[in-house]
């Protein structure tokens, strides 16, 4: 399953500037939302990381570079690929890398409830300012993996973490065409809003 193009994530470490945008309308706000600074000085968690998405293969030049740097940070596995081609002088190519996100969910009601409000709050306050039409079908925060947003509008998911996952298969030849697969996996926070 592919998440449809039109919908957002919003980690909380979105907070701070969000908080300071409270003063840009002061008197007008109708929550208080200073809890949610404590949420920033609140050490990121990191588990349980949940599904947001299936495995997509795609072909990403970063991605493909990191794992070619963990190869040339263990050399004991070139050397095990080496000794099992039977050759030194061994090539490789890149069989396929597939990425799916993963998030930690907010699971503190105070702060995902305030959150949610907030974000309403801070949209509805920016669209009345500049006066365009609201293209929000849900704001949500979520729990469960594999969410389904709306058919029509954006849905913006609220979580806590946001990760990606990256498996890379490589294939190693020697020169009589005999091949080592492998499999390597990898996961970095990448703490990005919006996707």
């Amino acid at each position: 399953m592919s998440l449809p193009s039109r919908h957002y994530i919003i980690w909380v470490g979105l907070i701070w500037p969000l908080c300071v945008a409270v003063n840009a309308w002061g008197e007008n706000t109708h929550n208080d939302y200073t809890s949610l600074i404590e949420l920033i000085h609140i050490e990121d968690k990191t588990a349980p990381l949940l599904a947001l998405n299936d495995f997509e293969t795609k072909t990403d030049t970063e991605d493909q570079a990191g794992f070619m740097k963990y190869f040339d940070q263990h050399p004991e596995i070139v050397k095990q690929i080496q000794n099992s081609l039977g050759e030194k002088a061994i090539r490789w190519r890149l069989k396929k890398i597939q990425h799916r996100l993963l998030f930690v969910p907010e699971l503190r009601k105070e702060y995902a409830g305030a959150f949610e409000s907030y974000c309403m709050e801070v949209i509805d306050y920016l669209l009345d300012q500049t006066q365009l039409e609201n293209p929000y079908h849900a704001i949500r925060t979520l729990q469960k993996e594999f969410p389904e947003p709306a058919e029509n509008g954006v849905t913006v998911f609220l979580v806590h973490n946001l990760a990606q996952e990256s498996i890379a298969d490589f294939i190693f030849l020697n020169s009589r065409k005999k091949k080592v697969e492998i499999q390597l996996k990898g996961m970095k926070y990448i703490g990005e809003v919006g996707s």
